[in-house]
């Protein structure tokens, strides 16, 4: 392009913006004179000198130069911007250190038998339970404080009741607990309150260990774990809230690597195929499962609602679980089994020729950015079952055939 033409096109583009700025003041001034207004007749427009190169900046440029340079508002909640939401949480927790005050206050100076302390633990439990759910509708946020503090008090008196006092056998009390779960998750579906799930997750999770005994075993430990893993799991399956997949996560890692430290050479191979099971479902219920709603919020997105995904497949936390899950899982599998470095190695192939199974199907299914990550994880697994089965000379031809196909690969993407 000569430098005539240069500026032949420099001046339509001016001549254009021009006639922007000029169809926006008018339609502005018409609007503002309502629609009964008599049409005003208007001045022709000042011819514009036109500056070719960066000083020709027109009415739209000098537009978008004052949008990026404003400054953005944070994006919170129109919630947290009244006073309301603070003082409500201030007050449940003012009230509750009072209440754990003169509990206190109450046991030191003799007052309250042991019956008693656990009645006034489920009659307050059970108050801040009915309040939090009559306002819930008017008060939304002070009601999750409410209700919040009501399923801590009742696990709380759970403890307190098997632990501390031995007022209540084991099975009352684990069943006291697993009903407490089961009733944040469903009132959690009901009133679409997430911290109602992740108070449950946790509770749940933490049941077993609150509850703890010497006789308690492994597969009963690993099963109870994955109730509430797949409780979890369903809640996020139908309303896609992503800090409830990470604690889940981050609670099965935890759980599960405490039933695998437990695991000894002279354990029952019962126990250890009931936990190798665990294992494997609590690793579906972390990964499968958010693939699959992804799948079917790409098929459907309006059936699937709660998602903050704008695109199907754009979940950041489905990304970072699916690489970083298979680790910790894959070596509880080993330490479960005593597996040798080349069994482990064909495990470690095993679940790698999986993952890129899976993402060759995302890809096919339209999502290329979860099926790229599933590529990257199955990509990695592979490489570690190589260094795991192979060694010397092989182990490096198989590696430098491994990074030329990667070039070529990257090339043609």
């Amino acid at each position: 392009m000569d430098e005539q033409q240069e500026k032949s096109l420099l001046d339509r583009v001016a001549r254009l913006e021009q006639t922007v700025e000029d169809l926006r003041l008018t339609l502005g001034l018409r609007a503002a004179a309502g629609p009964g207004a008599a049409p005003e007749s208007y001045p022709a427009p000042t011819p514009e000198v036109h500056v070719p190169g960066p000083l020709a900046a027109g009415p739209i440029q000098r537009q978008a130069e004052a949008s990026a340079a404003a400054p953005r508002r944070r994006a919170l909640p129109d919630d947290m911007y009244r006073g309301e939401y603070w003082l409500g949480k201030v007050g449940i927790g003012l009230v509750l250190f009072g209440v754990a005050f003169l509990f206190k206050y109450s046991i030191d100076r003799g007052w309250l038998t042991e019956p008693v302390r656990l009645g006034c633990g489920l009659a307050i439990g059970t108050a801040l339970f009915i309040a939090g759910v009559r306002i819930h509708a008017g008060r939304r946020h002070f009601s999750q404080v409410l209700l919040g503090g009501a399923f801590a008090t009742f696990y709380l008196t759970g403890f307190a009741a098997f632990q501390l006092y031995h007022l209540v056998p084991w099975p009352a009390a684990f069943a006291f607990m697993a009903a407490a779960t089961l009733l944040s998750f469903c009132l959690s579906l009901g009133m679409r309150e997430m911290v109602l799930a992740l108070i449950g997750t946790v509770g749940g999770l933490g049941t077993p260990f609150l509850l703890y005994t010497p006789e308690g075993s492994l597969p009963g430990l690993a099963g109870y774990t994955c109730l509430v893993l797949g409780g979890a799991a369903a809640v996020y399956l139908y309303r896609g809230w992503r800090p409830l997949l990470v604690v889940s996560a981050v609670g099965a890692v935890v759980v599960f690597s405490i039933v695998v430290s437990q695991v000894v050479k002279d354990t029952p191979p019962f126990d250890r195929w009931a936990s190798q099971l665990g294992v494997v479902f609590a690793w579906l219920s972390v990964w499968a499962v958010p693939v699959l709603r992804d799948l079917l919020q790409a098929q459907d997105p309006g059936r699937w609602p709660g998602s903050p995904a704008a695109r199907p497949g754009s979940n950041l936390a489905t990304h970072l679980l699916t690489l970083l899950m298979p680790l910790p899982f894959l070596v509880f599998s080993r330490v479960i089994w005593r597996l040798s470095e080349a069994s482990f190695g064909w495990v470690v192939l095993a679940g790698g020729l999986v993952y890129g199974l899976v993402a060759w199907g995302l890809r096919s299914r339209r999502l290329e950015r979860l099926g790229y990550t599933h590529a990257v994880a199955a990509l990695a697994m592979l490489t570690v079952a190589f260094c795991l089965l192979l060694e010397g000379k092989a182990l490096l031809l198989t590696l430098t055939v491994e990074a030329v196909a990667l070039h070529l690969v990257s090339s043609r993407l």
